[in-house]
């Protein structure tokens, strides 16, 4: 068993190097030039395009630009948002609600998870035990984001069980957040 966990420890290694190159690659190498729209509709001026090339590291070539933002990882440096705070001060900023809900989730999953377990065990072969099997088959085949949107969607805005959040531009968000 310790075997065949250090295994496929191991085996993440080049599944995490090769899906944060690609994730790199896509946001910085593919979309063209990453500050064309950073200034409006207005181009940036030269001297912010520069600097920000600099910080970046875009003039290398993209192995040496990976190379230096997985070093950058591997120290804890999460660099910054668009926004200029440091991601570190977003995430401690974002843990406390994030906890909460899925602490909540955890418990509202056990409680569901548990009951539906024994109400079907309860009546092996017959309609509960029927209904729990298809119903997890359907929460299981739709992804969370879906089920989270609806979700969001039938107690918040159908049911009001949760005020929906109204953005600065008067957008809507589903569901219950906390602004920072």
């Amino acid at each position: 068993m310790g075997r065949y966990t250090i295994r496929r420890l191991l085996q993440m290694i080049p599944v995490i190097i090769g899906t944060t190159f690609l994730i790199y690659a896509m946001v910085w190498a593919l979309p063209g030039d990453p500050f064309a729209g950073k200034c409006g509709d207005k181009p940036c001026p030269p001297a912010y395009v520069a600097e920000m090339r600099d910080k970046f590291n875009l003039d290398d070539p993209l192995l040496v630009q990976y190379g230096k933002y997985m070093v950058n990882l591997l120290q804890g440096n999460f660099g910054e948002s668009f926004s200029g705070r440091t991601v570190w001060s977003d995430l401690a900023l974002a843990f406390p609600v994030t906890f909460r809900l899925a602490l909540i989730a955890i418990i509202i999953e056990i409680v569901i998870g548990i009951s539906a377990g024994i109400l079907a065990a309860l009546n092996r072969g017959g309609f509960w035990d029927n209904l729990v099997l298809i119903s997890t088959l359907i929460v299981i085949s739709i992804p969370v984001f879906v089920i989270g949107f609806l979700a969001q969607f039938t107690f918040g805005i159908k049911l009001g069980w949760f005020p929906p959040t109204v953005g600065p531009n008067g957008d809507v968000y589903f569901g219950v957040f906390e602004s920072p």
